[in-house]
């Protein structure tokens, strides 16, 4: 993207892809500004038609911001832009787990479940052979 010609990219929040003629020609923001372009890629991440749930309650939301009950709201526009296109949806679970305080539990009563002494990799990747573990952080 440091070349001339190369490219450039934008960080925005899309609202819809312009295409007439069959073909993207660019992105019209959630701002409302219009970036043209030959090739679009658009990065939707997990708030395309974002839901959170909490407790029994689901809501439209891409994420909390830390320290406040607010949310980031999620990407309807575009999911509704991409299902006007035809193009296929789905939802991806993202396994996020429960949020606790742990002020709030007596882990006393608890039974320790420690890790395995040398914990695989997930990524064959990671060519140390190891993975941090919290207790030895």
């Amino acid at each position: 993207l440091d070349e001339p010609d190369a490219g450039s990219a934008a960080a925005a929040g899309a609202a819809s892809v312009g295409r007439p003629a069959g073909r993207i020609c660019g992105v019209k923001t959630a701002e409302g500004d219009e970036l043209r372009a030959r090739a679009v890629v658009v990065t939707t991440g997990t708030f395309l038609r974002g839901i959170v749930h909490i407790g029994r309650e689901q809501r439209p939301a891409g994420r909390f911001l830390r320290e406040s009950n607010e949310v980031e709201p999620p990407s309807t526009a575009l999911a509704t832009t991409f299902g006007r296109l035809h193009l296929p949806l789905s939802r991806l679970k993202t396994g996020t787990p429960p949020r606790l305080d742990a002020r709030t539990i007596d882990f006393s009563c608890l039974e320790p479940q420690p890790s395995e002494e040398q914990p695989l990799p997930f990524s064959f990747l990671n060519e140390g052979g190891t993975v941090a573990q919290a207790h030895r952080l």
